[in-house]
């Protein structure tokens, strides 16, 4: 027909061609879509409102997607391919940052650790330098003490004793030089040395001051017992007496030797004879040592620590006694912590003059 547009889609069929529909042709109306079932309002008492409000709706977009309906896109977004490869690429670049990261953070870290160790190894070592001058210096004093081990006449040097009290010989400060110091780069020797030094030390500071002040406090009582050397140095013997009923000894006070010849002292004892006598302001007498008849000898008596201290009978032998004890035992911390001493100052060199490393934090 003349004018007439054909509707979209018309003659696009290739069975019917181009032929225009006939008069009064009306295509067929898709059929309603059957009404749903009532909702159930026990289950959803809201269920009636919300189904009359989405047919309004339809009815008035005829029967296409409502505003708001997000299905076309859930539809569409479920169809779109994950990006699983990007995603394990950047986890991929982040574990490598951390790592990265991670290593140069312990890199840093024991460098810092190092040179922090370093600085200790230098208070330390200045701390140990200091000790060892006190330790010569009570070294040097205590050294003429040895022949009071020797000989246990000599008198206490009272000038030395306050030499010794006068060095200050304190303990050393444990807590903070050995407890508080990073070893992980010392070598173990030195770490070893350092203890035994230390403890050394300590026990020879208590030492010093302990030996300084009783000595000075006993220092009369010591002076006593050195003056009464000569007592306790005489020789005693014993005589024999067969005259009574029991045989009995006579304890006696030996003079010296007497030999043919006067001006010797070293005869043989077949030859030799003894000077004795019975009380101290007595005559000297003489008896030979040797011969077939007891009654007619003297017997000498060997020197013993029992006779030294019944013939001393004196209450200050237990005070030099005791200082003899403590002067023993400090020539002996003395002698250990100066056998220390070499070795360990020496490794504390060698660790206090690393370089340190470089760290940019």
């Amino acid at each position: 027909m003349p004018g007439f547009v054909p509707p979209p889609g018309m003659g696009q069929n290739p069975a019917m061609g181009n032929v225009p529909p006939p008069p009064g042709y009306a295509p067929p109306v898709a059929a309603a879509p059957e009404p749903a079932p009532p909702p159930d309002l026990r289950r959803d008492p809201f269920a009636a409102q919300q189904a009359a409000v989405a047919a309004n709706l339809a009815a008035f977009y005829g029967g296409g997607a409502l505003p708001g309906d997000a299905a076309a896109v859930k539809d569409a977004a479920m169809g779109k391919p994950k990006p699983w490869a990007l995603i394990g690429g950047g986890v991929a670049v982040a574990l490598v940052m951390f790592g990265v990261g991670h290593g140069c953070g312990s890199i840093a870290v024991s460098r810092n650790a190092y040179n922090e160790t370093t600085d200790q190894a230098v208070r330390v070592r200045d701390e140990v330098e200091k000790i060892q001058k006190k330790v010569a210096e009570v070294g040097q004093i205590m050294g003429p003490f040895v022949k009071t081990l020797r000989n246990d006449r000599e008198a206490p040097d009272i000038a030395s004793i306050k030499k010794l009290e006068a060095v200050d010989f304190k303990e050393p400060e444990i807590t903070r030089n050995v407890f508080h110091t990073n070893y992980a780069s010392f070598d173990p020797p030195v770490v070893q040395g350092l203890f035994e030094y230390y403890n050394g030390v300590t026990v020879l500071a208590r030492q010093v001051n302990d030996h300084a002040t009783k000595t000075l406090k006993d220092r009369e009582a010591l002076d006593k017992y050195a003056k009464s050397a000569a007592t306790r140095d005489k020789t005693l013997g014993v005589i024999l007496d067969y005259s009574q009923a029991v045989p009995q000894a006579t304890l006696v006070d030996i003079g010296g030797v007497l030999c043919p010849d006067p001006t010797k002292t070293d005869c043989p004892a077949a030859e030799a004879k003894l000077r004795f006598r019975t009380s101290l302001g007595g005559e000297y007498q003489a008896r030979p040592v040797k011969g077939p008849n007891a009654q007619a000898l003297v017997f000498a008596i060997g020197p013993t620590e029992l006779q030294k201290s019944m013939l001393a009978s004196d209450p200050n032998a237990l005070a030099y006694k005791d200082y003899v004890r403590r002067t023993a035992a400090i020539l002996e911390s003395l002698g250990r912590t100066t056998a220390t001493e070499k070795p360990l100052v020496e490794g504390l060199k060698k660790r206090a003059g690393e370089a340190k490393l470089f760290t940019l934090f």
